[in-house]
């Protein structure tokens, strides 16, 4: 009789693993029909929302976007037209060039200013900067910075007064940034008190300039990683940034 038993004992527990195994495939199946209709609800709800902005684009209400290095630009297109181009020294012929392509300008729309220079006058730089700044506030357009291979010294300046956010640098961009350089002979002749007053002269000039070209430097640097005290210190020498390491530092705002 005991084999008997064990017999049956050995029936039931078969029963048993037969039953759960039709359970879990039962499970299974459920699971497999939930995914695949989760899986249909969302296509159409995909389906729907493309349908929606493809809707929104032919009744205009929908603008295109561009993306330059992961930064949004609107109306990107505008990047690779450039409403005035700048090349070579920042001079006075520089300034009036900007100065008349900057008038004919189309307003209503963001404007690009590219520019290419190893750096010139920085008082000049300064002026087209304030121009820069004065045409943003007076026509309420955005403007946008395209720098080029390079941009030294005061074609920095220049970059400064676009907002960190309209900042953009083709990939072979170099950066230079570094304070004002002078190279002056002052000749003393007369009296002492003469001598004096020069001397005072000259270095009420040094002070103002390097007031200046620390504002310029806060201006630079707003909205990114750079503090006030490392742009100063870099800039006694000179420092090179390539267009990747503007945009990590967060000087710029993408490269092309």
């Amino acid at each position: 009789m005991q084999p008997r038993k064990h017999s049956c004992q050995i029936a039931r527990t078969s029963n048993a693993r037969t039953a759960n195994a039709r359970k879990s495939s039962v499970s299974s199946r459920t699971r497999i029909v939930s995914v695949r209709a989760a899986a249909v609800r969302n296509r159409r709800s995909v389906g729907n929302a493309d349908r929606t902005l493809w809707n929104e684009f032919r009744s205009g209400a929908l603008k295109p976007r561009f993306f330059v290095s992961g930064a949004e630009m609107p109306d990107g297109p505008h990047l690779a037209k450039p409403d005035i181009c700048l090349y070579g020294s920042v001079d006075d012929a520089m300034f009036h060039d900007f100065q008349d392509k900057l008038n004919k300008v189309p307003e209503g729309r963001p404007v690009v200013v590219e520019l290419m220079t190893f750096g010139g006058d920085a008082d000049v730089g300064r002026r087209i900067a304030l121009e820069v700044r004065l045409a943003r506030k007076r026509t309420g357009q955005d403007f946008f910075f395209l720098g080029k291979t390079v941009v030294y010294s005061s074609g920095v300046t220049i970059m400064a007064a676009f907002p960190r956010a309209n900042r953009y640098l083709t990939r072979d961009t170099v950066l230079l940034i570094h304070g004002r350089r002078m190279d002056k002979h002052i000749h003393f002749t007369g009296s002492l008190s003469t001598s004096i007053q020069i001397a005072k002269d000259m270095l009420a000039q040094l002070e103002i300039g390097v007031r200046l070209e620390r504002e310029g430097f806060v201006e630079l640097i707003a909205g990114s990683d750079v503090g006030e005290e490392e742009i100063f210190r870099l800039a006694e020498t000179s420092w090179y940034l390539s267009a990747e390491e503007a945009l990590s530092r967060g000087l710029i705002a993408g490269i092309l």
